[in-house]
C-alpha cells in the first residue's frame, strides 16, 4: 500500500509536472511563433532599410558627381575671374600709360600754341609796324607829290613871268 501510495502519488505528481511542462510547452510555442511574426517583421523591416540605404547611397554617388562637376564650374569660373582680373589690370596699366603719353602730347602741344600764339604776336606788331611804315611811305609820297606839283606851280609861275616880260 506505501509503495502503491507512492506510485500513485509520484505518478500523480508526474501528471502535474507533465501538465505544467505541457503548458509551458505551449506557451513555448506561442513564443516561437510570436517571434517567428517578429523575425519576419524584422526581416521586411530590414529589407526596407536596405532598399533605403541602396537609394541613399545612389543619391550619395548622384550627389558627388554632381559636386564634382560643380567643383569643375567652380575652378573655371576662378580661372575666368583671375584671367579677367590680370586683363582688366593690364588694361588699366595701358591706360595709365596712354594717358600718361597724352598729357605729355597735350603738354608739348600747349608749348607749341603758347609759341604760336607768341609768334603771332609778332607777326601783328610787325604787321602794324608795316603798316605805319606803309602810311608813312605814302605820306611822304603826298608830300614829294605837293612839292613837285609847288615847284611846277612855282616854275610856271617863273614861266609866266618870263613869258610876260
Amino acid at each position: 500500500r506505501d509503495a502503491a501510495a507512492e506510485t500513485t502519488f509520484v505518478i500523480e505528481s508526474n501528471e502535474k509536472n507533465l501538465k505544467i511542462v505541457t503548458g509551458e510547452l505551449d506557451l513555448s510555442r506561442k513564443q516561437n511563433g510570436r517571434l517567428r511574426e517578429n523575425m519576419e517583421k524584422l526581416g521586411e523591416e530590414f529589407r526596407k532599410v536596405v532598399a533605403e540605404k541602396n537609394e541613399v547611397t545612389t543619391e550619395i554617388f548622384s550627389l558627388k558627381k554632381s559636386l564634382q562637376v560643380l567643383r569643375a564650374k567652380a575652378d573655371d569660373a576662378l580661372s575666368e575671374r583671375e584671367y579677367l582680373v590680370t586683363s582688366i589690370q593690364a588694361t588699366e596699366e595701358r591706360a595709365k600709360i596712354e594717358k600718361e603719353a597724352a598729357e605729355r602730347e597735350i603738354g608739348r602741344l600747349e608749348r607749341g600754341l603758347d609759341e604760336i600764339e607768341h609768334e603771332l604776336q609778332e607777326v601783328k606788331a610787325q604787321k602794324q609796324e608795316v603798316e605805319v611804315v606803309e602810311k608813312v611811305v605814302e605820306v611822304e609820297k603826298i608830300v614829294e607829290v605837293e612839292k613837285v606839283v609847288e615847284r611846277l606851280a612855282g616854275g610856271g609861275e617863273v614861266m609866266i613871268e618870263a613869258l610876260k616880260a
